[in-house]
């Protein structure tokens, strides 16, 4: 950088002027933009749902988010969260999120339905931690969608109900042996 000021001396114009090397702190200025970038990046392209919550409201979201939910930006940051919480999860969500916030230990992942703006409902998997925003608490919670496998969960355990029940109703006498004839059930 070059400061320069015109002066009169003697009836003539004479410069003077300052040098500062700001090599450093142009440096320092890339580096900073290349890491927001960076930081930037992993959020806009995280494959799941990131959100900050604050007073029920949706302060902060990444498009996985408006993706998941089925709202616009702009009707996400007007919905209370608590709309986007399966009725019957709303008090799990909401009891977890207060005593999360007032700095209480609580298990941090967990699973929990959400609504969709459709009115679907999905399952999720949920991970959060409370952070300060804004100089104020809230939640940063990251949610991945699970709906697929409780789905086959839940069909593994109708399958094994169908299967125990079965094998106890027989009439006849059935085992079940390992290949070193160790009975197994």
């Amino acid at each position: 950088t070059v400061l320069s000021t015109k002066l009169m001396w003697d009836q003539r114009t004479i410069l003077q002027g300052t040098i500062r090397d700001i090599t450093e702190s142009k440096k320092v200025e890339k580096a900073l933009l290349d890491s927001e970038k960076k930081y930037r990046d992993v959020v806009q392209f995280a494959i799941e749902a990131i959100c900050v919550i604050q007073d029920s409201r949706f302060k902060f979201f990444n498009p996985e988010a408006v993706k998941l939910f089925g709202y616009s930006e702009d009707e996400l940051r007007e919905l209370p969260s608590e709309k986007t919480i399966y009725p019957d999860d709303r008090e799990l969500v909401t009891s977890s999120r207060i005593k999360r916030l007032a700095g209480d230990y609580i298990l941090g992942i967990y699973s929990h339905r959400i609504l969709t703006k459709d009115g679907s409902v999905l399952w999720v998997e949920i991970r959060a931690v409370s952070i300060d925003w804004d100089q104020q608490p809230a939640a940063l919670v990251f949610l991945t969608d699970i709906t697929e496998r409780k789905k086959v969960e839940s069909a593994l355990t109708e399958s094994n109900e169908r299967y125990v029940a079965l094998f106890d109703r027989l009439q006849d006498s059935v085992y079940i042996n390992d290949f070193e004839g160790n009975f197994i059930d």
